[in-house]
């Protein structure tokens, strides 16, 4: 424990010049012995309301668990730093602060020096910001699915027109047409897994892998893009523990990853493969084009696309990344130029289902 003589002229002229509000109390009872201006012009207090009274005569602590527990740090570690804590101010109005204090030895007694950082405004503007972000993610959230249904309607009425305008012109534009609704489409998809990702909660449930892959593969294979694909899948088990909707939003976009970067010149070779250590390791691997070191830095980033050939949001693999974290597991990434890339998940399991 320090000792210190508050007569000490150096000490009480930092003391009262500090611009950060400080105090000097008793730690048995938390009476004030002595205060700076700066708290003074803080507390909304004037110095004699405040100098020989205690925090509780005040009435300014809003959680009184935060003094004891403060006390208890100061006993056992001599120090607090940048402990939050909540106060009334003089206008009765609550305050959030910071405190760093040490225990100190006057008069024969043990003190505490405190010193506090004001951190009300960042609190409420942080406060602001996240009801404002939760409000953008619902409008994002409704405006995506309020137009799924106009462009699922879209993607029929160009069917129809398929069918009845048969000359070449007219079926060349349908064509492009159809190609910028299913982009619009993924889009959409896309917008609704990141707002139901981060609204959701996780619903963790045994589930099986295969059947999601097979679902995935099922709906590509109508799709041009799916041509000569070898597809392997080599599943330790095939039941895991997981969110069902989590994991098929991850599997979809690392499958269809997998597709649109195929080499242009071999077939595309897909492996899925998965292993308990006990925690589950699921590997995606291809051979198609790969990617270069700068991408490969770059590719977890929100609207990031890594070639100009494929239309896209760039928001596939940002998802995967945010998914699996959510998920309590961590993805990386392995690639080579002209080689080919792996994906490899490490997710969590609960005993039981590690051990099954």
């Amino acid at each position: 424990m320090d000792k210190l003589n508050l007569s000490d002229e150096r000490f009480y002229q930092i003391f009262m010049a500090s611009p950060f509000p400080i105090t000097v109390s008793r730690l048995a009872d938390g009476c004030l012995l002595d205060v700076n201006q700066a708290f003074v012009e803080a507390s909304g207090y004037t110095y004699e309301q405040l100098v020989g009274k205690s925090a509780f005569e005040l009435e300014s602590w809003v959680f009184l668990e935060e003094r004891q527990r403060i006390r208890t740090l100061l006993e056992q570690h001599g120090e607090v730093v940048r402990f939050p804590i909540s106060m009334r101010d003089g206008h009765n109005q609550p305050r959030s602060l910071l405190l760093s204090a040490r225990l100190l030895e006057l008069f024969d007694e043990p003190c505490m020096l405190a010193m506090f950082y004001d951190v009300t405004e960042f609190k409420n503007t942080e406060s602001r910001l996240l009801e404002q972000n939760q409000e953008l993610e619902t409008f994002v959230y409704r405006t995506s699915h309020n137009l799924k249904g106009p462009v699922a309607s879209l993607k029929g009425l160009l069917q129809l027109a398929a069918l009845e305008l048969t000359d070449e012109p007219a079926q060349r534009y349908l064509g492009l047409l159809n190609n910028l609704t299913q982009h619009l489409e993924a889009a959409l998809n896309e917008l609704i897994d990141l707002t139901r990702l981060k609204r959701g909660q996780v619903r963790m449930e045994p589930i099986n892998l295969r059947e999601i892959i097979h679902h995935i593969v099922a709906k590509l294979k109508f799709q041009p893009i799916w041509t000569q694909v070898d597809l392997k899948i080599e599943l330790e088990s095939e039941m895991i523990y997981s969110d069902y909707d989590m994991m098929n939003s991850v599997m979809q976009n690392l499958i269809e990853n997998a597709v649109k970067y195929r080499a242009a010149d071999r077939p595309l070779q897909l492996r899925i493969t998965s292993s308990r250590t006990p925690h589950l390791t699921l590997c995606v691997k291809d051979n198609g084009e790969g990617m270069s070191d700068e991408v490969l830095h770059k590719v977890f980033e929100m609207f990031y696309r890594a070639s100009g050939k494929t239309q896209g949001t760039g928001l596939g693999l940002y998802i995967v990344q945010n998914t699996v974290e959510k998920l309590g597991g961590s993805i990386s990434v392995e690639s080579q130029l002209n080689v080919g890339t792996t994906f490899t998940l490490t997710l969590p399991q609960p005993p039981e289902q590690a051990a099954s």
